[in-house]
């Protein structure tokens, strides 16, 4: 028998009712801190006002020069900044540019907001590297009986880029690539990381190298695109991670005065002023009670993105509620339905909207399967659960920030129907607007419910 589910999916019932009535037809990189929290800007480049990148935008001429180019959007963008994918490497893609109202949307020049360069996702679903295409990797979260599946993801084209150890020859580990941890939902932006020679002793270059509790001094990690430079080895100490809670915790060090990523179970970390490299915001709060952080790339301490990536971004509003914003694509397992569950069976959620979306630990894709050629608006018969749900009692949103992904596996159904042609599908219900304090939906800043649809399959 068809029953409905319970928690948060079952919350949301009635507004994902209404919408598949309308459509039946047709970072992280942080760790928890000590209480005790100590601030370092050690690691920040010295940003001048203005782009943190010397390369030049399109359309820009040395200084002296007597032509007199047109100033166009596109020769206006920062180096971050794209209208589509030509504007970023060959290993990115552009996610989220939008349009607004009433143009300029961003600048003078712009009819559109734009979107952000960030690594190139493909659809294929993955535990190693081998699985990949040339160019990409797989960041797998590797560690307990089974790898956390992931989707191949986009490399520089530089020697030793990497997602994770598995990518490193033999004696290195990858170092300083910023990983958003999905259970944390402040501000993060995903950025690869470079091999290097594994340290040894009380040596250092990130964090993690120094235990639980211990920091990592005097390490200075080179930008993952930048095959020229060096990097350099730091020494492990005692003492409380670098972290921050408000501002306040950041004032003495001059160069990064604001705390930004907060979160509920993890500190933050100081950067600096938006202002101080073009922009205007690092998260949400920053944009008043309505407004959207576009494009920012906050980076905590030890990661290779703070030597050249680190960016704040601009405000604007939240994407509207559209197709190709979020999508979930079903990929079937190669065994059987047996005992309520298709164990091999997975599911991915592609965020390519501008913003992070958070959706629920437990019952995060609802499971239809269509009855007389009809679906029934609110009444599903499986659900998938998240690696993350702690018990299908508990409430818990996880993150994923602008464009990243997350793979479920493992779909539990009352039942399947096997070869009776009767067509199945998927249903997400989401949030945006949750990088805050509150891990439930109702500290979301953004309080509409959100739903997409999978493509119906057999």
């Amino acid at each position: 028998m068809a029953r409905s589910p319970s928690n948060r999916f079952a919350k949301s019932i009635l507004v994902v009712a209404l919408i598949l009535a309308c459509w039946a037809p047709a970072c992280d990189s942080g760790t928890t801190v000590s209480q005790d929290l100590a601030v370092d800007g050690s690691d920040l480049p010295d940003v001048p006002d203005g782009s943190l990148s010397d390369a030049p935008r399109d359309g820009a001429l040395d200084e002296g020069s007597d032509v007199d180019v047109p100033k166009t959007c596109e020769n206006q963008l920062e180096p971050w900044l794209c209208l589509d994918a030509s504007h970023c490497a060959a290993w990115e893609d552009c996610t989220g540019p939008q349009t607004c109202d009433l143009p300029p949307c961003w600048g003078e020049y712009c009819q559109d907001f734009p979107g952000t360069c960030v690594p190139r996702l493909s659809e294929v679903t993955c535990t190693n590297r081998s699985d990949c295409a040339e160019g990409q990797s797989c960041p797998a979260v590797v560690g307990g009986a089974s790898p956390q599946p992931a989707v191949c993801r986009g490399l520089p084209v530089v020697p030793g880029a990497c997602w994770g150890d598995l990518d490193c020859l033999a004696g290195q580990r990858c170092a300083g690539e910023t990983r958003c941890a999905p259970d944390r939902l402040g501000a993060c932006f995903e950025s690869p990381g470079r091999c290097a020679p594994a340290p040894v002793g009380s040596n250092c270059l990130e964090y993690d190298d120094c235990g639980a509790t211990g920091v990592c001094n005097g390490a200075v990690l080179c930008q993952a695109t930048d095959s020229g430079c060096a990097d350099v080895v730091g020494t492990c100490a005692a003492g409380p991670r670098p972290g921050c809670r408000t501002d306040a915790d950041c004032q003495d060090v001059p160069s990064a005065p604001v705390c930004v990523g907060v979160r509920p179970e993890a500190a933050g970390f100081c950067s600096p002023a938006p202002g101080k490299n073009g922009g205007e915001c690092w998260e949400d709060a920053d944009c008043g009670a309505k407004g959207a952080c576009l494009s920012a790339a906050p980076c905590p301490p030890g990661d290779r993105c703070r030597a050249g990536a680190l960016h704040a971004g601009f405000c604007g509003p939240f994407p509207p509620d559209a197709p190709g914003g979020v999508v979930v694509t079903y990929v079937p397992g190669a065994a059987a339905f047996e005992n309520y569950l298709r164990a091999e069976d997975r599911a991915v959620i592609h965020n390519r909207l501008p913003v992070a979306i958070a959706y629920p630990a437990c019952q995060a894709l609802g499971f239809q399967t269509q009855r007389n050629g009809e679906w029934e608006a609110g009444v599903f018969n499986g659900q998938m659960d998240d690696a993350l749900c702690p018990s299908p009692s508990q409430e818990m949103l996880l993150r994923i920030p602008a464009g990243g992904s997350r793979v479920l596996v493992g779909l539990a159904a009352d039942f399947w129907l096997e070869g009776e042609g009767r067509m199945k599908r998927l249903v997400l219900v989401y949030h945006v607007g949750c990088d805050s304090a509150d891990a439930t939906a109702e500290g979301c800043r953004v309080l509409e419910t959100r739903s997409v649809l999978s493509g119906e399959f057999q």
